[in-house]
């Protein structure tokens, strides 16, 4: 199962180089940060660079969550695993969010970049991490090359930003 780590954005990496390093190793199966792909031109050029989909999460896949707990106790002003206090409780992420983000992201624990066309007021997508997952797309920013997702995550509707490349408008003639 999946569980969520929450932290700070920005310091993903150094809580899960801490998880790693206090977490028996037979304890979790992985502890990911998830990325997405996109192209952000600077110096005259259009780059791919590498961004945090959920900035401030991290998941960790384990059978149960309470070796994760106990282990980041030691590095806790960084990071905490969503649960119920009230209930002493470590709810796992849903079974359909953890298969929308598998979907997303693959084994990679990365949202490859997407490539599309505009047809009429719809968008199909051509290749990429979001083939078949048009009915998710809410806006699309040909500017800066980037589409706005709706997913449930945490038991909540977000809007999460993904990289789209646009290679084509077609305009419908009526």
């Amino acid at each position: 199962m999946w569980y969520v780590i929450q932290t700070l954005a920005g310091q993903e990496e150094i809580v899960k180089l801490m998880a790693e390093k206090y977490l028996p190793e037979d304890s979790y199966e992985a502890c990911r940060i998830l990325y997405y792909i996109r192209k952000k031109r600077y110096q005259g050029e259009w780059h791919e660079i590498r961004e945090r989909l959920l900035p401030g999460y991290l998941f960790l896949v384990a059978d149960s969550p309470w070796p994760a707990w106990e282990a980041l106790k030691k590095v806790s002003k960084f990071s905490k695993i969503l649960r119920n206090y009230e209930e002493n409780v470590i709810y796992p992420v849903s079974r359909e969010e953890e298969e929308f983000l598998k979907k997303l992201a693959g084994d990679k624990d990365e949202v490859e970049l997407s490539y599309g066309m505009i047809e009429g007021d719809r968008v199909r997508i051509i290749s990429g991490s979001l083939v078949g997952m048009e009915a998710v797309i809410r806006k699309v920013d040909r500017h800066k090359r980037v589409a706005y997702i709706e997913m449930r995550i945490f038991g909540e509707i977000k809007l999460v930003e993904v990289g789209l490349e646009i290679v084509a408008k077609e305009e419908r003639g009526e």
